[in-house]
């Protein structure tokens, strides 16, 4: 039977969501968004049916509060799927909304049913609490410390084994947000930069938490400081339902761009056994519903694997058929959510050329020439939109 998916996209210039709809299609799922008029998301022709909001709509504000209530009553969806990490704190903030008001309670359960139990709100949207609940799940995580003044972090590098050391804020996507500090100077360039916003930015925050309905995320606060674990970062994207880990991917970074805490242009499946038991405890934890992906790092001396990071929404990989990677993790969704069996395949070790990403690090680049270029050719207008605001 035909599920009705609701995409809940709020970034207009993060294309990771925009590759998602091909997948879905592919599974079977009839497809609805709800995302901004000129978002790469809105480019899709795999897309059934969509609402569109003008920019200036998109401030987190009671307008789009409204647009995604009504996108609610109108599509009717049997899943929701958030975009990107605004669109998850919406969708928090409203599943409390619809707890509130009697004869709603549906949907809040459509939401929690699509995401995660409201209990673990806290987890989702911080990454120093994700790490600390991986550590008390059992799970390897690096050393870290929430800090929150210069001379605090500086105490602390000797504890984390010295430089270099890396500096998180508590909120971010993309490689937002995180950088790599090898030195005292670099530590105090990123931590003033992280934690002191231009005024302007302080000012919109102001009037945002004044007149509207919801802070957004504060980008002037919750720092953690991060052993560096010497090794290759890893992604292991997901796919779950009722907290059962039904399907995975996990993939080395061979390349990023333009820096080493960037989105990856090439990607190469593997395989480890600790990647897929935390991915799979993570679910279990967390009761996890619908996609996700843990950063994962691989200590080049050991092999040993640690957890960084959990992104609770798609990442641009997801997308991905079984020919390419081994697990389609939209037919999985699909196959859990009509209560099909579900056929795990072996994972394959292709190594794949991000679009456009490769192509803008590199247009000569032997990964495009070799390996699987992941070009969406039967979306021509969204592979003109991405070709022309990322070369």
């Amino acid at each position: 039977m035909s599920k009705r998916i609701l995409i809940v996209a709020m970034n207009q210039h993060w294309p990771g969501i925009s590759r998602l709809p091909s997948g879905l299609k592919r599974a079977g799922f009839i497809i609805t968004t709800l995302c901004p008029k000129k978002s790469f998301l809105a480019q899709s022709v795999q897309v059934d049916d969509s609402i569109q909001y003008p920019i200036f709509s998109y401030s987190r504000s009671k307008i789009f509060y409204i647009l995604a209530i009504y996108s609610l009553f109108y599509f009717k969806p049997d899943f929701i799927i958030p975009g990107d990490e605004e669109a998850i704190l919406v969708l928090h903030r409203l599943s409390v909304f619809f707890g509130l008001i009697p004869g709603l309670g549906k949907w809040q359960q459509l939401i929690r049913n699509s995401m995660t139990p409201s209990e673990f709100d806290s987890i989702i949207e911080s990454k120093e609490l994700f790490v600390e609940s991986c550590r008390d799940w059992g799970i390897r995580v690096p050393k870290s410390f929430s800090v929150s003044h210069l001379q605090q972090a500086t105490q602390l590098v000797p504890e984390l084994g010295g430089f270099p050391v890396v500096i998180k804020k508590d909120s971010g996507y993309g490689g937002s947000g995180v950088a790599v500090c090898e030195n005292q100077e670099e530590l105090n360039q990123k931590f003033r930069e992280f934690q002191e916003p231009p005024h302007f930015t302080v000012l919109i925050k102001h009037i945002l938490r004044k007149f509207f309905f919801i802070s957004i995320f504060d980008s002037g606060e919750g720092l953690s400081l991060q052993q560096y674990i010497d090794g290759q970062v890893a992604l292991a994207p997901f796919v779950a339902l009722r907290g059962e880990l039904f399907a995975i991917n996990p993939m080395i970074k061979v390349l990023t761009y333009p820096t080493k805490t960037s989105p990856s242009c090439v990607v190469q499946g593997f395989e480890n056994d600790e990647v897929f038991n935390f991915s799979k405890i993570v679910a279990s934890k967390l009761n996890y519903n619908g996609f996700g992906s843990l950063d994962v790092m691989i200590e080049n001396s050991t092999g040993k694997c640690f957890v960084i990071e959990l992104n609770p929404r798609p990442i641009p990989t997801v997308h991905l058929k079984a020919e390419v990677i081994g697990n389609d993790l939209c037919v999985c969704l699909f196959n859990a959510l009509n209560n099909i069996k579900q056929e795990t395949h072996p994972l394959k070790l292709a190594t794949i050329a991000l679009f456009p990403n490769e192509l803008k690090r590199d247009p000569h680049s032997p990964y495009i020439k070799d390996g699987y270029h992941d070009v969406p050719e039967n979306e021509p207008k969204l592979m003109e939109s991405l070709l022309k605001n990322h070369l």
